[in-house]
């Protein structure tokens, strides 16, 4: 399977960040789920095995708020965000960086910045 994810977290400098919640769409099945971390221990962890692929945008902070709550890393990773910066040779994109930068950047529709 091919796992779209984001987590939202809290980080402190020095600190491991501290996850608030995570969202997840499967390509394949379009199933999107939402999982506030406070329940983490009540839902199973997502089932990530090594013939699965997950995709997200800046994997570094993604994989520390997997680690943060010992879920362990996938074997299979796309980062989007380091993607970009090959594609466009560390040429900003006009909106920066962010997901919603890099997408606008190239005519993917996506959620307005405010």
């Amino acid at each position: 399977m091919t796992f779209a994810i984001d987590f939202e977290f809290h980080s402190i400098d020095g600190e491991p960040p501290r996850p608030h919640c995570m969202c997840w769409h499967v390509v394949e099945t379009r199933e999107e789920g939402r999982l506030w971390t406070a329940e983490a221990g009540q839902h199973p962890v997502l089932p990530f095995t090594s013939k699965d692929l997950v995709i997200c945008h800046y994997a570094l902070a993604e994989l520390g708020c997997l680690l943060a709550l010992n879920w362990g890393i996938p074997e299979r990773l796309v980062d989007t965000l380091a993607e970009a910066r090959v594609v466009r040779g560390q040429i900003s994109p006009p909106d920066r960086w962010g997901l919603l930068g890099v997408a606008g950047a190239y005519g993917v529709d996506s959620m307005s910045f405010e």
